[in-house]
């Protein structure tokens, strides 16, 4: 019986839905969350050069704000 139905969005309108007792929710989750702990992590994410950053707009630096001497009163 399931206890807990997961939902996995995929391109236009389609889905996976699993149908999963909690406790294969829970290991699923898990699993899932595991995989993103290893890839955020992974020295090469952000590597210089790769296609998801080419040709990327860069942000500008900030504004720095300067208040100028402080008036004596």
């Amino acid at each position: 019986m399931a206890d807990v139905s997961v939902r996995f969005q995929i391109a236009g309108d389609s889905e996976i839905v699993l149908n999963l007792a909690t406790a294969q929710a829970v290991r699923l989750v898990e699993a899932l969350m595991g995989k993103v702990a290893d890839a955020m992590a992974a020295p090469d994410r952000l590597a210089v050069g790769s296609s998801w950053q080419q040709g990327a707009p860069v942000a500008p630096a900030p504004p720095t704000f300067n208040p100028g001497p402080r008036l004596q009163q």
